[in-house]
């Protein structure tokens, strides 16, 4: 089953797109999916003139294929918060993302297409996405300073941003969630509403804290898909990461032009993102309390375990000794 759609002026059309291929109707800003498929619902809410809230909860019988055809003469711009683990397909390269993934939050200029598969199984699959009016964003936030978010938008370069859920997006995601699921209270449009606005707020604070670049290069889909392989290989091998030369060599790019795509897509350098990556591993381990400290340090390359204990701390701020024994004191 395959769902295509393009990226339209006004965000009531997708409802419309979507209810006209699955030969239904919309309803009340819903479009239910028709039982021969699955279950479930597609549904939009308003609140405001330039923010759009698109949401989904479907279970289907056959794999469902989502097509998002980009389109250059719009100012929409989606969010896209990928709650469950889904597939995603930029060019032939075929990746995960999610909640729990590294690429759980993917936003994208307008004219860029996108690619997306719901799983057939007996669980729920939720999307949550928050659309924005370009041109009216700018607007709010001319006057305020410069911030990476201005400039990108300033550009009018594509762009392609992954960001990953932090604490505070992940709570208002599920509290939001929550708001849209409670359909017996008269007055839910309330809290939706503002909790879509605390969200937007709180994943444009995180992409602030990254730094325009002052060459904004302009990518095409196959260098993200040798981007997102860049970064595999180095989360693969993350007690040794590649030399730098190696990884450009596998992105046929320059060092030069790689290390600039790759904070350009991700927000950090390659050097950056492989110690936050070993770091996260770190965490992971000691959480298992089958390790110790220095057992981990050395699994992730570390001959000098005060340097391991330095970077954990610049991590997390607290050393990997503390964590592990608040660890075990929480587990009893």
């Amino acid at each position: 089953m395959s769902i295509e759609f393009h990226a339209i002026s006004s965000p009531k059309y997708w409802l419309q797109m979507i209810a006209e291929q699955l030969s239904t109707t919309v309803i009340n800003n819903e479009v239910h999916l028709p039982v021969m498929f699955g279950q479930g619902v597609f549904k939009q809410y308003y609140p405001c003139e330039w923010l759009t809230i698109s949401y989904s909860k479907i279970k289907v019988y056959e794999p469902m294929h989502i097509h998002r055809l980009g389109r250059r003469n719009t100012n929409l711009i989606p969010i896209v918060f990928y709650i469950d683990k889904f597939e995603q397909l930029i060019g032939d390269e075929k990746f995960s993302v999610g909640k729990t993934e590294r690429n759980g939050i993917y936003m994208h200029s307008p004219e860029i297409d996108t690619k997306w598969t719901i799983p057939a199984n007996n669980k729920w699959n939720i999307t949550l996405a928050l659309t924005f009016n370009r041109e009216q964003l700018v607007k709010d936030l001319e006057n305020m300073g410069n911030t990476y978010i201005l400039e990108l938008l300033l550009s009018r370069a594509s762009f392609y941003i992954f960001e990953s859920f932090n604490a505070h997006i992940l709570e208002l995601t599920e509290e939001l969630i929550k708001c849209m699921e409670f359909e017996t209270d008269p007055l839910r449009y309330l809290p939706i509403y503002g909790k879509s606005l605390l969200l937007f707020y709180q994943y444009l604070k995180q992409l602030n804290l990254r730094q325009y670049p002052e060459s904004n290069r302009k990518l095409h889909p196959s260098d993200i898909e040798m981007l997102l392989k860049v970064r595999e290989k180095i989360i693969d091998n993350i007690s040794s990461p590649p030399l730098l030369s190696e990884l450009a060599k596998d992105a046929n790019m320059s060092v030069s032009k790689l290390q600039k795509c790759f904070k350009q897509v991700f927000g950090d350098s390659i050097s950056q993102f492989a110690l936050h990556e070993k770091m996260k591993m770190a965490q992971r381990l000691l959480s298992s309390e089958f390790k110790s400290v220095s057992e981990i340090g050395y699994q992730l390359g570390y001959s000098n375990l005060s340097h391991f204990s330095k970077a954990f701390f610049n991590e997390f701020n607290i050393n990997p000794s503390d964590y592990l024994r608040s660890i075990k004191k929480r587990n009893g």
